[in-house]
């Protein structure tokens, strides 16, 4: 399934805002992440700088047209989280902001959100 580069952002972006910010509960790590949403929507270098590195883009699976066949990794990442269940990602403390870390966890059916969130299908 081939994407291009604004696909991945907008889905990203939107994905974040529908179903991670949503569901968090501390209000200033939530405005903090909005915060960063935002940087990310409205700052094309942010974007840029992930699609210059390397490993990231054999990763995503770039193509020679400037696309990129997600199907790989969104399988990879489906498969693995199906058999060894839930990645969580801790978020250290932000001082002044939010003063304990926080962890978000990640299942494989949240890969299969996203991966329609990049698509564009619909959730």
């Amino acid at each position: 399934m081939n994407v291009t580069k604004e696909q991945i952002i907008n889905g990203i972006t939107k994905y974040i805002k529908d179903e991670v910010i949503e569901k968090i509960t501390d209000k200033p790590f939530k405005i903090a992440m909005a915060v960063g949403v935002s940087m990310l929507e409205n700052n094309g270098e942010i974007a840029k700088k992930l699609f210059e590195n390397e490993l990231a883009l054999a990763v995503l699976g770039k193509n020679d047209d400037d696309t990129f066949d997600i199907e790989k990794i969104t399988d990879a990442l489906e498969k693995a989280l199906s058999q060894y269940g839930d990645f969580p990602v801790t978020i250290p403390a932000i001082k002044f902001i939010s003063p304990t870390e926080k962890t978000l966890n990640f299942s494989s059916q949240d890969i299969k959100t996203l991966k329609n969130y990049i698509v564009g299908g619909i959730v």
